[in-house]
């Protein structure tokens, strides 16, 4: 029998493999997942910095991750703006 905290670990184990995009191959798909999740966050949770960072560059991600306050690695360069 799994406790709840079991589930809780389990749940937390696969949205970290969508946002890692480990199961995913269309990179697209990742990019979209993290878009959403920007948009629909009230306070960026640091626990998906790796998640973030881990998105390829693109045009989308830094103007999201720019208008939503989130730390992107590129946020900091003259790209994009």
């Amino acid at each position: 029998m799994h406790s709840v905290k079991d589930y809780k670990k389990e749940l937390k184990s696969i949205k970290a493999r969508v946002f890692l995009n480990k199961d995913l191959d269309d990179q697209e798909l990742g990019l979209e997942v993290m878009k959403n999740y920007l948009q629909s966050m009230d306070a960026f949770d640091p626990e998906y910095k790796t998640a973030l960072n881990n998105i390829p560059l693109s045009k989308d991600i830094v103007q999201f991750s720019r208008k939503y306050n989130a730390p992107y690695w590129a946020n900091s360069l003259s790209i994009y703006c």
